[in-house]
């Protein structure tokens, strides 16, 4: 399973707050809305929608994990030669990202 993060709108989320916070029952939701969007700085709120991760990729996993050590001993080589610590496969990183192992 991975989470897919989408913004909600105030009105929503004083809603959600007011559902979930038994204090909140009492407090009318135009004005948590208003609260909400004068705050400073701004709160943003995010709903997370949990995916389920495909079989093929699970599958996949050792293979990942092992090119994973692979690029995280070979760093200071690849700086040596390039000067850079970052690795630029977007590929790869949208691979390992659906599997859990980077952010």
């Amino acid at each position: 399973m991975y989470r897919r993060k989408r913004k909600i709108d105030y009105w929503y989320a004083s809603s959600i707050l007011k559902n979930s916070i038994p204090e909140l029952k009492n407090v009318d939701s135009e004005m948590m809305k208003h609260y909400l969007m004068t705050t400073k700085p701004q709160m943003e709120f995010y709903e997370v929608a949990v995916k389920p991760v495909k079989f093929w990729l699970r599958l996949t996993f050792p293979l990942a994990f092992i090119l994973l050590l692979l690029m995280f001993v070979s760093i200071p080589f690849k700086f040596i030669l390039t000067g850079k610590w970052l690795y630029e496969y977007n590929g790869i990183y949208n691979w390992f990202k659906a599997l859990h192992l980077t952010r």
